[in-house]
């Protein structure tokens, strides 16, 4: 089993690749140097990409900064609680948990 490892070893270092056409070589050269130029102009669904990045980074910032001022409301006023529970609703948790019938035992 070695044997034939080392005989497959030993073609494979003799193996040597093979030249390159100058031709493709200069296509290769040529390719290189036209991507490194600038382009001329963006094409149209280049714009509107930089334009959808843009304004979603200044929606951004319109969130953030809002969030940050308090959604525009001055800091001497008190926070105002964003969820409350109306009495007739309050205690229905409650009821819930000390419900003894089959009817309730789908909420527990």
């Amino acid at each position: 089993m070695s044997e034939s490892h080392e005989n497959l070893e030993a073609e494979l270092s003799r193996l040597r690749p093979g030249a390159l056409p100058q031709s493709l070589i200069a296509r290769i050269g040529a390719e290189i140097e036209r991507a490194d130029a600038p382009p001329a102009r963006l094409r149209w669904p280049d714009r509107m990409l930089l334009s959808a990045i843009g304004s979603g980074a200044l929606a951004a910032c319109v969130i953030v900064a809002m969030l940050l001022n308090n959604g525009g409301r001055g800091s001497s006023s008190p926070a105002a609680p964003l969820v409350t529970a109306s009495p007739a609703t309050a205690g229905v948790p409650l009821a819930f948990a000390r419900a003894d019938g089959d009817l309730f035992n789908p909420w527990k």
